[in-house]
C-alpha cells in the first residue's frame, strides 16, 4: 500500500518528502530555485565581448555602412554572420554601425548580402 501524505486528513499518496502533490506545492520552507538568466559560461563570453565591442568601437567611430540616412557615429556593432558561439566575439565578422544604418540592414536582408553587410551562417 502506497504511503499517505503526512497532512492531517489528507489521503492522497506521498508526492515528495512525506507530502502529496498539493501539500508539497504550499510547504512554507520550500523555496523554488531561481533559473539563471544566462548561464555562467555566457556570463563569461558577455564580459569578453563587451570589451572587445568597446575597442572595435573606439577604433572605428564613423559608421562603415553608410547607409542612406546615416547618423555617420558608430554606436553598435552588427554581427556579419550572427551571434551564435563564438561569433558573438569574433572581431573578424563585427561592423561598427549607427543605430539607422543598423535597422536597415536587419530589415533588408537580401541587400545586406549583396552590399557584404551581412555573410551566409
Amino acid at each position: 500500500m502506497a504511503k499517505k501524505c503526512t497532512v492531517e486528513e489528507c489521503n492522497y499518496p506521498v508526492f515528495s518528502r512525506g507530502y502529496c502533490k498539493i501539500h508539497q506545492r504550499l510547504r512554507k520552507d520550500k523555496k523554488p530555485k531561481a533559473i539563471k538568466s544566462v548561464s555562467d559560461k555566457m556570463a563569461e563570453m558577455l564580459k569578453v565581448y563587451k570589451e572587445k565591442r568597446e575597442k572595435f568601437l573606439e577604433r572605428y567611430p564613423k559608421c562603415q555602412a553608410g547607409i542612406e540616412g546615416c547618423t555617420k557615429q558608430s554606436t553598435q556593432i552588427h554581427h556579419k554572420r550572427g551571434r551564435i558561439g563564438e561569433l558573438l566575439i569574433n572581431t573578424e565578422y563585427f561592423l561598427a554601425v549607427c543605430y539607422s544604418c543598423h535597422h536597415y540592414i536587419e530589415m533588408h536582408p537580401l541587400e545586406a548580402k549583396e552590399k557584404g553587410w551581412s555573410l551566409m551562417r
